[in-house]
C-alpha cells in the first residue's frame, strides 16, 4: 500500500447533498497487485510492475443538517 492521499476541508457532495463542513477530510488510498514482468537482458534481476488497482474512498467529518427554504 502506497501513501495515501489525504485532503482536509474539502466541499464534499454525495448523492445531491452538500456535505462542506468545517472539520472534513478525504482519504484516497490504493493497493496494487503485483506483477512480476519478464524480460530478457536484466541480468537474472527480478523486476515488478503494479497490475491492477484497488482503489478506497474514505470520507468523514462534521457538517450541521439544516432544513433550507423555510426561512429559521
Amino acid at each position: 500500500m502506497g501513501t495515501p492521499l489525504v485532503l482536509t476541508n474539502v466541499r464534499l457532495f454525495t448523492g445531491g447533498a452538500d456535505l462542506t463542513g468545517s472539520s472534513n477530510n478525504v482519504e484516497i488510498t490504493a493497493d496494487y497487485e503485483d506483477k512480476e514482468r519478464t524480460t530478457y537482458g536484466d541480468a537474472g534481476w527480478k523486476t515488478r510492475l503494479a497490475g491492477l488497482a484497488d482503489p478506497t474512498v474514505t470520507a468523514e467529518g462534521f457538517w450541521e443538517a439544516r432544513r433550507r427554504g423555510h426561512g429559521r
